[in-house]
């Protein structure tokens, strides 16, 4: 169900940039955005880094194709001769690059996700202008608290905070 929200979500988005593409193809001479901010012009890239970003986090943590033997959880069992996932989460993100990556995407996800959270109430209707003001500031506030969130583990496995 939910890879079909997914996909649904990327093909309507992507009919939105190019139904505005269409309808304006030239650039104006002058660009003045009088509401839309940073994160909603910039929808459509921060996707894309997001959509690359879930590609290459299934294909490392979950499907294991673009792990190094070294990282493999299959060559490192745990005690009970399991795959040692655990070993094969810090071993990834000491990796300085691969921290790096994971960090950069997840704010690309944290920049999607500040509009989208807005504009998603706005799509179903239930934005006013009362509602409006408290429903960006979640928005807001949302997209810090996973962006922090999803942040730590990679963040305190670099530092060395957290060891396997």
């Amino acid at each position: 169900m939910i890879i079909a929200a997914f996909a649904i979500h990327i093909y309507y988005g992507t009919m939105l940039k190019l139904e505005n593409y269409i309808a304006k193809p030239q650039t104006y001479a002058v660009s003045r955005f009088s509401q839309a901010t940073f994160s909603g012009r910039y929808q459509i890239w921060t996707g894309i880094v997001v959509l690359a970003f879930l590609v290459y986090h299934l294909l490392q943590f979950t499907f294991l194709f673009l792990i190094d033997p070294a990282i493999a959880p299959v060559s490192h069992p745990d005690a009970m001769g399991r795959p040692d996932v655990f070993a094969m989460v810090v071993r990834s993100f000491q990796e300085l690059g691969i921290t790096l990556a994971y960090i950069i995407a997840l704010g690309a996800l944290m920049l999607h996700l500040l509009h989208g959270i807005q504009s998603s109430f706005q799509t179903w209707g239930l934005t006013s202008e009362t509602t409006l003001p408290m429903i960006e500031k979640f928005g807001i506030v949302a997209s810090i608290v996973l962006f922090l969130w999803y942040c730590a583990i990679p963040s305190a496995i670099v530092l060395g905070i957290l060891k396997g």
